[in-house]
């Protein structure tokens, strides 16, 4: 028997990519920069390999992502599973779906252009959100037998008919009566549905998915029965619902006809805000924004939140491609995740001390962002929190932070501000931190642990200087700092060793270590005294203080 290529080898057969998962299976992996695939594409159960049998039992995440000519697919049997956004963003119209097919995963077919869809009896598990975005979809069948799900008029439902999980965008219906039996809309399970203008929902309806209307820009009447919950505001980008009714019996949520505001019976929540104008006042009394509570709201250009207010939720105001003037409270502790994303007008945002947390992609491509100034109650900054905020030249950071997650200020390309001086208290930058941030110089002034790949990567030559404090170097990924460039690195006298024994460290060669001791402090009466873990400098206002061990290792 031919010897098996080592795990994760990747080779291409007839257009296709694989990648080996071990002695004798496969799976389908994405290369779309390097393979276009027309028409059909019928994926083989079986591979040959320098002479050995492969299994193709699986597909990669995105693995026919952006394929712009491919129509049609089919998938083998030894497949079961569709993978999260296997298609993303590809021309596929129609797909043939094995009968032992066991689960669709999220976004699977999202901003495809599929037509209709068959869905196996053998399947278990579809993701609510498997047809994210088709416009183009108009119906979607079930096999009988299934136990797990079925279809109505081309509708998709539970197998026992209490859920509706998604209703075909592209269908023509202009009127929609949910069923009686059913009792939960599943997320998404309206969107997009552009020609609807009234849906009726059923009295003993429980509860409604996150998005399940976003984006009916036709829906104008809505009555929320009795007893029905919301996740989170279901209804963004709805521009025209100013029918609004709540069920006098809905102990959960109650309306405020002078402004239109949904809240929770207590008032500590805003779900949703008709009539969309553009200046917004959130209500007095309002501690937390629901999810979604504004987003896509394309009229609004200023928006004024109340003191009291604690937490702006995920998704809150994203994509409000208008906007520019926040006004926030005080008393804001957290910022949800995507809150203020892909906003193009927010030139900036004053983000108050006390604020605990960010959420990943908080403020992603607000790209006319030119000033960030952070709290010194911010002690992580999360995944690409402010990516691709191509205007940003304005960066303070607050003199707590421990992380800065992978991406958080990547892509900035405007961030060309001289220096950063990180505070001794970070401990960890990640992955592309700062790719494309043009300093000059860089200084750590504490024990940092970890700094990732590419953290610092820049095209052209801009650092002139970069400065450590500590003997250790950190571990740290490949790239982190352009080799090609003879900047000095500066490091604690005593340390060099250190760092040329050091992985990636070991590349370096412009090392200068810091011998040079203790330089006075200009001014009169300037005292130092410590004790307790502490170093107390008195008189010194205005002046840049470094602090040195005895050795002559500069410490903060």
């Amino acid at each position: 028997m031919a010897a098996w290529t080592q795990t994760g080898t990747k080779f291409d057969i007839d257009g296709l990519y694989y990648t080996t998962l071990s002695d004798s299976t496969v799976q389908v992996t994405s290369d779309f920069l390097t393979y276009i695939l027309d028409d059909t594409v019928t994926i083989p159960e079986w591979v040959s390999y320098e002479g050995r049998q492969y299994h193709v039992t699986s597909l990669e995440e995105r693995a026919f992502s952006g394929q712009a000519w491919m129509t049609h697919v089919v998938i083998p049997p030894s497949i079961r599973t569709i993978s999260t956004e296997a298609f993303y963003v590809s021309n596929l119209r129609s797909v043939s779906l094995p009968s032992t097919l066991d689960s669709i995963k999220s976004c699977a077919f999202q901003d495809t252009r599929l037509v209709d869809i068959t869905i196996p009896a053998s399947v278990r598990y579809v993701d609510e959100e498997a047809f994210y975005w088709v416009d183009s979809l108009q119906r979607i069948d079930v096999e009988s037998g299934s136990r797990s799900y079925c279809s109505m008029d081309g509708i998709l439902f539970s197998g026992d008919s209490t859920a509706l999980y998604r209703y075909p965008s592209a269908r023509t219906d202009t009127s929609f009566a949910v069923p009686h039996y059913v009792r939960r809309l599943g997320d998404d399970a309206f969107l997009n549905c552009i020609r609807l203008r009234r849906v009726s929902l059923p009295d003993g309806l429980r509860e409604i998915g996150v998005g399940a209307f976003h984006g009916c820009q036709s829906l104008n009447a809505l009555r929320l029965p009795g007893q029905v919950r919301l996740v989170s505001n279901p209804f963004a980008w709805c521009p025209v619902l100013t029918q609004f009714e709540l069920d006098s019996t809905n102990p959960y949520y109650r309306i405020e006809t002078s402004n239109w505001a949904l809240l929770s019976t207590d008032g500590d929540t805003l779900f949703y805000k008709g009539l969309q104008e553009p200046i917004i006042t959130v209500p007095e009394g309002v501690r937390c924004l629901a999810p979604y509570a504004f987003a896509y709201n394309f009229r609004c250009f200023e928006v004024h939140l109340p003191e009291g207010l604690e937490e702006i939720g995920d998704m809150a105001f994203l994509s409000n491609h208008n906007l520019e003037q926040v006004t926030v409270p005080s008393t804001l502790r957290r910022i949800g995740e995507y809150a203020f994303a892909y906003n193009r007008d927010l030139r900036s945002i004053a983000l108050p001390e006390g604020l605990e947390s960010i959420g990943k992609y908080s403020f992603f491509i607000t790209s006319n962002m030119r000033s960030c100034l952070l709290p010194n109650s911010l002690k992580t900054i999360p995944e690409y929190a402010f990516a691709n905020c191509r205007y940003l030249n304005e960066l303070v950071l607050g003199d707590s932070i421990e992380r800065i997650e992978r991406g958080a200020f990547a892509y900035s390309d405007a961030l060309d501000i001289g220096g950063i001086v990180f505070p001794p208290t970070l401990r960890y930058v990640g992955d592309e931190a700062f790719r494309r941030a043009y300093f000059e110089s860089v200084e750590f002034t504490g024990q940092v642990d970890t700094i990732g790949a590419l953290a610092f990567a820049v095209e052209g030559q801009k650092l002139k200087r970069l400065t450590l404090a500590q003997q250790t170097p950190p571990v740290t990924g490949e790239g982190a700092f352009n080799y090609a460039y003879n900047y000095k690195i500066h490091i604690p006298c005593g340390s060099l060793s250190n760092y040329l024994d050091a992985p990636v460290w070991d590349g370096y060669r412009n090392y200068e270590e810091d011998c040079d001791g203790v330089e006075p402090v200009d001014g009169e009466a300037v005292t130092v005294r410590g004790g307790a873990g502490q170093v107390v400098v008195a008189g010194a206002a205005g002046q840049r203080v470094e602090v040195y061990n005895v050795t002559g290792v500069r410490v903060t």
